[in-house]
């Protein structure tokens, strides 16, 4: 489905027909059995969605674009390697008309690893090699208007009120028409698992070292400082924050305005 939380309206997409020898890559092999971009085609101002499907026999992917302005799929020619693992981003990972996931060149090794990227209005994908000797990355997250890739480091020198921290670094993109290149932006040590990277700076924490209630933390890596929010996780593994830029575009069109005011 597509949600517009600021117009509160949603849609359906169609179902997109599956082949008849269609077989999903096993739970043990991959997160899911498919992976999802959105964002706009910057050309034509018009919202797509990306869809990209693990098939296991044979082994290979298979890529589909909707587009909103037709309420359609198609199936483009992706030529995505077999025998990469594309892994699904916990952070919206959309950013000036480009999509973004980590890869690993072999689905068992995640030492080698890639930046994937899809431009939305050319529906080309590109590779994009990662910093060198940082480690394996945990997540791509868009920081400060730039792509940035978040490395974790497990260390025991870094402690506050709450015990050991784990530390993260954070790396962003500088992108040329020549080549991408990767600066450290900063070493951040929180008490648990990031959640939600604003604007201002801060970051939410899922508070998994809080005592009573699993409460939400807001947490300033320039100071140290940890606030907890009025907002409380029941202890969902799936609880995610997510980001969006209001827009006044009607996922359903006019005509479905005029109904609903008719009715």
């Amino acid at each position: 489905m597509l949600w517009n939380p600021a117009t509160r309206e949603s849609k359906r997409l169609p179902f997109v027909p599956r082949p008849p020898d269609f077989v999903p890559l096993p739970l043990d092999i991959c997160f899911t059995s498919y992976k999802f971009g959105f964002g706009i085609d910057l050309n034509t101002n018009d919202f797509k969605v990306v869809k990209i499907t693990c098939f296991y026999s044979p082994p290979h992917y298979q890529v589909e674009v909707y587009n909103l302005t037709t309420d359609s799929w198609r199936v483009i020619d992706a030529s995505l390697n077999s025998a990469y693992f594309i892994k699904r981003s916990n952070f919206p990972s959309y950013l000036n008309g480009f999509c973004y996931w980590l890869i690993f060149r072999q689905r068992c090794d995640r030492e080698h690893n890639l930046l994937l990227s899809f431009d939305m209005s050319n529906e080309i994908f590109r590779e994009i090699m990662l910093p060198d000797d940082v480690g394996s990355p945990a997540d791509i997250a868009i920081i400060n208007d730039s792509v940035a890739v978040i490395f974790p480091t497990y260390s025991n020198s870094s402690r506050n009120d709450v015990g050991i921290s784990m530390e993260y670094e954070i790396w962003v993109m500088n992108e040329s028409i020549v080549e991408c290149s990767w600066t450290k932006l900063f070493t951040i040590a929180v008490p648990s698992r990031p959640l939600q990277f604003r604007d201002d700076g801060l970051i939410v924490l899922n508070g998994g070292h809080c005592v009573s209630d699993k409460c939400l933390v807001l947490f300033d890596p320039r100071t140290g400082e940890l606030k907890n929010l009025p907002i409380y996780d029941e202890g969902s593994e799936t609880f995610v924050l997510v980001s969006y830029r209001e827009s006044l575009v009607l996922v359903n069109g006019w005509r479905n305005v005029l109904e609903q005011q008719y009715t």
